[in-house]
């Protein structure tokens, strides 16, 4: 929802607003973004810019029932 609604924001300055609205330390948001994105949560181009430049337009989120169906694939 944060990156629909901050479309043209960075994704670190959507991960620090996301960490003082749910008041976590800083840093929090980033790490759990990286491991959603480490496990195929979101697309986004990773040769187009550094990470720390993608906005939030920059991310499609993943179809669910995709990504646990390969899970179940992978798991056989």
């Amino acid at each position: 929802d944060l990156f629909q609604q901050n479309p043209n924001k960075t994704v670190t300055d959507i991960c620090k607003l996301t960490d003082r609205i749910y008041n976590q330390p800083d840093g929090s948001s980033i790490y759990e973004i990286r491991q959603l994105l480490a496990n195929r949560c979101f697309y986004f181009d990773m040769l187009s810019k550094p990470f720390h430049l993608l906005k939030g337009k920059d991310f499609v989120v993943e179809n669910m029932g995709n990504l646990i169906g390969a899970r179940h694939v992978s798991n056989q």
